[in-house]
This record gives structure tokens, sequence and C-alpha cells, in this order.
């Protein structure tokens, strides 16, 4: 079910990587998306919160009557 929205959000500008995880005991995906450090990490959700809505007539009626959550949540990376 997340293919539409992967699709969607894919090449989002300032997009490094972009990954999937699929929980099926209780129905859930969690499409993580990174960005470059130096992009406006508020934009880059706008961004990504407007490509998920772009996918929204491609999902189930399960999926929108159930609805999504976009969020920005910044990971501390160590390299």
């Amino acid at each position: 079910m997340a293919t539409p929205i992967e699709q969607q959000v894919s090449g989002v500008d300032n997009m490094t990587y972009m990954y999937s995880v699929n929980a099926t005991g209780n129905h859930e995906t969690a499409l993580l998306v990174d960005f470059d450090l130096n992009s406006d990490p508020n934009i880059d959700l706008l961004l990504t919160q407007s490509r998920e809505q772009l996918a929204g007539g491609q999902l189930p009626p399960e999926v929108t009557t159930t609805g999504s959550l976009s969020r920005n949540r910044p990971l501390l990376r160590l390299r």
C-alpha cells in the first residue's frame, strides 16, 4: 500500500535517501526520508506532505479513511 506514496515522494527536493518499514502485525508502514543537512527541515516537511497528498487518490479507501501522518523528526547521525 505504500507504493503510491513512495513513488510520489521519490525525488522530492533535497532528498538524499528514502526507505520504508512495514509492520504487518498492526498494518502500519513508516516511510523515512532523509534530506541534505543544509536544507530547511520545515520546507522539506512541506514538500514531502505535498507529494504525499498527490498519492491520496491512488490509495485504497481503508487507508484514506484511517489517514496518514507526516512529521518532522530530526535524527542525530554520527559518522
